[in-house]
């Protein structure tokens, strides 16, 4: 989930657009699954969050880039390693919160 979600976000950096399109196929994936829902948001909100850091065509970022006068090239070699710790972070709080048994 957290692998998909972050590969939709490049072409929707939209959050309720990605929920709009995204969770109505996860939460009864998850249902079948038997994970919680909780841990189903929960994995949303992550790729999302974290894939903001990266995704060209998320407009807030963009700005900010242009601002501050930073080429999104630079920007990138100096965020994909931390977008990758992030990510791994990301996916160790999600296998917990399944370990878990998040509700």
């Amino acid at each position: 989930m957290l692998a998909s979600q972050s590969v939709l976000n490049f072409p929707m950096p939209s959050t309720s657009g990605q929920a709009m399109l995204a969770l109505p196929i996860l939460v009864p994936l998850a249902d079948l699954l038997h994970v919680s829902r909780q841990v189903v948001v929960l994995t949303y909100q992550y790729a999302s969050l974290t894939s903001n850091v990266i995704a060209p065509t998320y407009g807030g970022m963009l700005a900010m880039l242009a601002v501050a006068q930073v080429p999104f090239t630079k920007w990138l070699r100096f965020m994909l390693p931390i977008y990758l710790i992030l990510f791994a972070i990301s996916a160790t709080a999600t296998v917990v919160a399944v370990q878990i048994g998040l509700n």
